[in-house]
C-alpha cells in the first residue's frame, strides 16, 4: 500500500475512534449504516465499538438514530433478533438483518459474528465511561419460576408421607435421620425436573413395585413373591394428597439436580 494512502487509512481509523467528523477529502461513506437507540449513539458506545469493528474488518460502520434506514438494527426487546449483548441493568439489545442484498447481508453477518467473538465480546466489556461498565456481552436470561400447583390434601399428605415413605426417605424436619443413607430426600428428589411426574406414579418406579399397592390400579402381589416387607397399600387420592405436600417443600440445594437414572 502506498505510504500516503496507508497514511490516509490511519488517519480515517484514529479520527473515528475519537468521535471526530472527517473534513473533505478524507470523508468516506460508511459500508453499512446501524440502526441503533439515541441513547447508544450519545453515550459514546457506538464511537467505542464500531471503529475497533472496522480496525479488524476494513468495513465502515455509522449509527443512525431509529426512524432512520440502514441494513441491519441493534435494538432493546426486539426478540426478532439476535441477542448480543444487555445493559448492566439486565436490558437485552437485539441484533438483526434489515437487507436483502447478499453483498450487505454478508458484511451484517461479519459485524454479527464480531460482535459475539471474543474481541467483540472484549470490546463491549471495554466501554467503561467513568469506570461504569454499561453493557456486558450476551443477554442476562431471566429464569421464569412457576408455582407448581398439585390437586389433594396436604394436610393429609404430611401425614402419609411420614408414616408411609418416611421408613426410607427424609421426609422434612420430622425426621431428619430417618432415611436409608442411599435413599435421597424429599428435599433432594425435588431438584429433579421431572419430579411432580415421579411423585405421582412413584409406585411405578424401582423398588417400590416390589411393596406398594395402589387400590383399583396395581395388580395383587403374586403370592409365590409376596412383598419383601410389610406392604404400603394407599388409593390414589392418598397419592395425590403426598404430591400436594411435596409441592410445597423446599427444594434441598446440592449444588446441582439430582440426576434420574
Amino acid at each position: 500500500m502506498p505510504v500516503k494512502q496507508l497514511i490516509g487509512s490511519l488517519l480515517v481509523y484514529v479520527v473515528a475512534a475519537l468521535g471526530l467528523k472527517l473534513p473533505g477529502a478524507f470523508a468516506q461513506d460508511a459500508d453499512l449504516r446501524l440502526i441503533v437507540p439515541d441513547h447508544l449513539i450519545e453515550s459514546g458506545f457506538t464511537q467505542h465499538l464500531l471503529p475497533r469493528f472496522r480496525f479488524k474488518t476494513r468495513i465502515r460502520v455509522e449509527a443512525v438514530a431509529e426512524g432512520q434506514t440502514g441494513a441491519a438494527s441493534l435494538l432493546p426487546d426486539d426478540s426478532a433478533g439476535v441477542a448480543v449483548l444487555s445493559s448492566s441493568e439486565g436490558v437485552p439489545y437485539f441484533f438483526a438483518s434489515l437487507s436483502d442484498d447478499s453483498d450487505m447481508q454478508s458484511k451484517v453477518g461479519k459485524l454479527l459474528d464480531w460482535l459475539r467473538s471474543k474481541p467483540g465480546r472484549a470490546a463491549i466489556e471495554g466501554f467503561k465511561p467513568d469506570g461504569n461498565q454499561l453493557f456486558i456481552p450476551g443477554a442476562k436470561k431471566t429464569v421464569k419460576k412457576v408455582a407448581i400447583e398439585i390437586e389433594g390434601d396436604s394436610d393429609l399428605g404430611s401425614k402419609l408421607a411420614l408414616l408411609h415413605c418416611g421408613r426410607c426417605h427424609v421426609i422434612d424436619s420430622r425426621n431428619p435421620f430417618g432415611g436409608i443413607g442411599s435413599t435421597p430426600s424429599f428435599g433432594a428428589l425435588k431438584t429433579l425436573p421431572k419430579w411432580p411426574d415421579s411423585f405421582a406414579a412413584f409406585w411405578t418406579i424401582n423398588p417400590h413395585p416390589a411393596f406398594t399397592q395402589i387400590e383399583g390400579i396395581t395388580p395383587p402381589f403374586d403370592p409365590a413373591r409376596p412383598s419383601p416387607i410389610a406392604p404400603i397399600v394407599m388409593t390414589i387420592e392418598e397419592v395425590e394428597a403426598i404430591a400436594s405436600f411435596v409441592s410445597q417443600l423446599p427444594a434441598k440445594d446440592l449444588g446441582g439436580a439430582v440426576e434420574a437414572r
